[in-house]
């Protein structure tokens, strides 16, 4: 499985229970603030830098990250995604 680290947030990584290659990356910073992102391809070294771009560009509210022809996209989730249990 893949782990994402960084100085200001804990990271979990949960897999999607449906079988596809969506995983969900829970997120606390450490003043108390959670934030999910559905990751809706496979999370390779590519998604996990673009996951920690959007992290360090302020992006924390529940996001939806695709891949597409163009590459990577995020937009905001119409539905509150799972938070740290």
């Amino acid at each position: 499985m893949t782990e994402i680290t960084h100085p200001f947030y804990d990271i979990e990584i949960a897999t999607s229970d449906d079988g596809s290659d969506s995983s969900l990356v829970k997120i606390l910073s450490v003043s108390g603030r959670r934030f999910t992102y559905l990751v809706t391809c496979p999370l390779d070294g590519a998604v996990v830098d673009y996951i920690k771009e959007m992290i360090d560009g302020g992006f924390v509210s529940d996001l939806v990250i695709d891949r597409t022809d163009q590459g990577l996209r995020s937009r905001e989730s119409n539905n509150s995604l799972l938070k740290h249990g």
